[in-house]
């Protein structure tokens, strides 16, 4: 391609003006041309493809057209000189690497590993990955990644988009925009590639309880609503397609208040592997992490608020805990960071780690065989954190549901009912998560990830991958038991709350009751005596007979009333009388027959 095709391919492509941005430097001199037009024309065919009307294709991408935007960013709105020598001298994103590479090749007792700081750095390490007979690599990326970055490694990986796509496409599952257009992702056979895992971080509040159960439940009900309102402002600044956020920012799903003092944070692990060529069994996976450098002070976010702290103490988070058998006692295996952050209100997750650890105890010609193998340390983690979240929901469940505390008069059943609605439904979204997983893993023949044929690659992946699959069918297992325990639990506290309001409104009828018998002799006696107290001559001449009088006055009254009770009563109901007479002579019945 000459000089000036290439500037008006550049040109035509945007509709730019000649000479505004071509990839030109301030001296009109071209810049990496060829890399330039390999990046720019990733963002390009996913842009064109986001365009192509129903009729005229019959695969097409509507979906596409916010990551398509986001991908084309970058020659939109080209960086300045001072913020291109910034990156490459200083990489203003931070201290860490956010992208990272860790590669076995055939003879090699350990990987080699590469923290990429740079886009240049990138292109040379992903050129060089390539260039290699053989081996197998693993890209890990940790939180947001640039929309630049992620062109050089969609085309020189050549990456579906669908991959970004669906790990950027958090925020509209909440908001009425997902209604518009629905994607396949439920559907196997659009994962064989590519699939998603969850790590579920968990939280405790240092919240003392409070005077009473129900007290208790309506500070829980304000503090969720309250949340709900900083996660919907939180999806509202927070576009993971906005690209001015900082590399390696970490990304948050959901964030759940359970109870008072528990609190769960979910991030996804997004997985695409490919085979290196049809010839080989070696393999690259793409590793998309939401944990990264963390959310930052001013992120918005429900998990570092001021409301989730108790006189001043925040939420303490908790690792994710596993064990292995051997580990505790092999120094070699503990993978250690020195922490450089001393912020308060960051989360630190081991979850970070996994980039230096997901190799850890792998034998080396088993994870370059097999992909399943491999990725099983992240399998593993995922289903360590996994197991965490349901212990917590047992923990909560069985506090709900003391007998101690339900069996107090006062206690209202329907709060904790609503209570165990609100972590049904998480729980319910963890379960179709496993049975999805479950599904991925039972699924290896029809998966494009390669897997280990013959010899001791074979026998040692299938080792570690039955334990896995064991791993998430027991999960499996017992989060659908779980779900089902929630919800005789909630049907047992309903049916109890609609006793308890009967037995209410039949204390309240007695009441009643009880008020319409007194009325009955308090108001005909206060009539006849309001009529006595009168000053008038006529009663009040001295006749000593006037206590009599005023007697057997009330006394009429009240047979009046009673009178007027009864007639009343067969008015309404008529042959009520008639039938119990009947029912008291059966002489009458059979001479009746006759």
């Amino acid at each position: 391609m000459s000089e000036s095709t290439e500037l008006d391919y550049f040109n035509k492509s945007k509709g730019s003006r000649p000479g505004q941005y071509a990839g030109l430097n301030s001296d009109g001199i071209l810049l990496d041309r060829v890399l330039y037009t390999r990046e720019r024309s990733y963002a390009d065919r996913v842009d064109s493809q986001s365009k192509k009307e129903p009729g005229s294709s019959f695969f097409t991408y509507p979906n596409f057209d916010s990551l398509a935007s986001f991908l084309s960013s970058p020659f939109r709105f080209p960086p300045t000189k001072d913020a291109v020598t910034v990156e490459h001298q200083e990489h203003a994103y931070g201290p860490d690497a956010f992208v990272q590479f860790s590669t076995y090749l055939p003879g090699q007792a350990s990987p080699s590993r590469l923290g990429i700081k740079s886009l240049d750095t990138l292109k040379l390490s992903l050129d060089n990955v390539l260039s290699h007979g053989g081996g197998s690599t693993t890209v890990f990326l940790q939180g947001w990644q640039p929309p630049d970055w992620l062109n050089v490694i969609g085309d020189r990986l050549q990456l579906e988009p669908e991959f970004f796509q669906r790990h950027l496409e958090f925020r509209s599952r909440d908001t009425a925009a997902s209604t518009e257009r629905f994607s396949d992702f439920s559907l196997p056979s659009s994962k064989t590639q590519m699939m998603q895992l969850k790590l579920t971080t968990l939280g405790t509040r240092f919240a003392p309880e409070g005077q009473s159960h129900n007290d208790d439940q309506k500070k829980l009900s304000k503090l969720r609503g309250e949340v709900n309102e900083l996660t919907r402002k939180y999806c509202e600044k927070w576009d993971p397609y906005n690209s001015s956020h900082e590399q390696g920012t970490s990304i948050a799903r959901a964030f759940s208040v359970h109870d008072l003092r528990h609190v769960s944070l979910e991030q996804d692990v997004s997985i695409y592997v490919r085979a290196r060529t049809s010839q080989d069994d070696h393999w690259i996976a793409i590793i998309w992490i939401d944990v990264g450098n963390g959310f930052g002070r001013d992120d918005g976010g429900p998990w570092n608020s001021p409301l989730m702290k108790y006189n001043g103490m925040p939420v303490k988070y908790w690792p994710t805990t596993q064990h292995r058998p051997g580990v505790f006692f092999d120094e070699r295996h503990f993978t250690q960071r020195q922490c450089q952050y001393s912020d308060a209100n960051r989360i630190s997750q081991n979850a970070s780690l996994l980039p230096e650890a997901s190799d850890v105890l792998l034998d080396p010609e088993a994870f370059m065989e097999d992909a399943y193998y491999g990725l099983s340390n992240i399998f593993r983690f995922s289903a360590a954190s996994e197991a965490q979240f349901l212990d917590m929901c047992q923990h909560l469940l069985d506090e709900d549901m003391k007998p101690s505390t339900l069996s107090t008069p006062e206690v209202n059943k329907t709060l904790t009912v609503w209570n165990l609605v609100y972590n049904k439904q998480i729980l319910d979204r963890h379960v179709q998560y496993l049975e999805d997983i479950c599904e991925f893993l039972e699924a290896k023949e029809s998966n494009d990830w390669p897997c280990a044929t013959s010899g001791h690659a074979k026998k040692t992946a299938e080792i570690t991958n039955c334990l896995v699959m064991r791993d998430y069918k027991k999960l499996r297992q017992r989060a659908a038991k779980l779900s089902e325990d929630y919800w005789q639990s909630t049907s047992m506290l309903t049916n109890a709350a609609m006793i308890d309001e009967s037995q209410k409104a039949m204390n309240q009828a007695d009441g009643v009751v009880k008020l319409t018998t007194l009325a009955f002799f308090f108001v005909p006696l206060t009539f006849s005596t309001s009529i006595f107290g009168m000053n008038l001559q006529e009663i009040n001449d001295g006749s000593k007979a006037k206590f009599w009088v005023w007697l057997l006055t009330a006394g009429g009254l009240l047979l009046f009333t009673l009178v007027g009770l009864e007639w009343v009563s067969h008015r309404l109901r008529p042959f009520k009388p008639w039938q119990h007479w009947w029912k008291k002579n059966p002489a009458k019945r059979s001479l009746s027959a006759v």
